[in-house]
């Protein structure tokens, strides 16, 4: 029994989980950690060609060392994550 399955069983948890927990099953959601999504969005900024300061600020880090273990260069490069209009994943130019 996962643990989402277990916290639909559990009373102690909220009614507003308990529904989430049914969602997140019904729709066969990948199990991940919030973690995951700070490595989402650290790659994202980097995509986006965002300077490393600039994310070290948002991402609340104090070593640009940390960019290195949260950014991952996505397969095919930089830049090249375009549609067919030139534009960016989050509508950049």
């Amino acid at each position: 029994m996962s643990c989402i399955q277990n916290a639909i069983r559990t009373e102690r948890v909220s009614r507003d989980l308990q529904v989430a927990a049914v969602a997140v099953i019904a729709l066969e959601v990948r199990p991940a950690r919030l973690h995951h999504a700070r490595h989402t969005a650290a790659t994202m900024l980097l995509v986006l060609k965002i300077p490393t300061r600039a994310v070290m600020d948002v991402m609340g880090w104090s070593q640009a060392s940390m960019t290195t273990r949260y950014q991952h260069v996505p397969k095919g490069g930089i830049g090249r994550h375009r549609d067919a209009d030139g534009r960016t994943p989050l509508g950049g130019g």
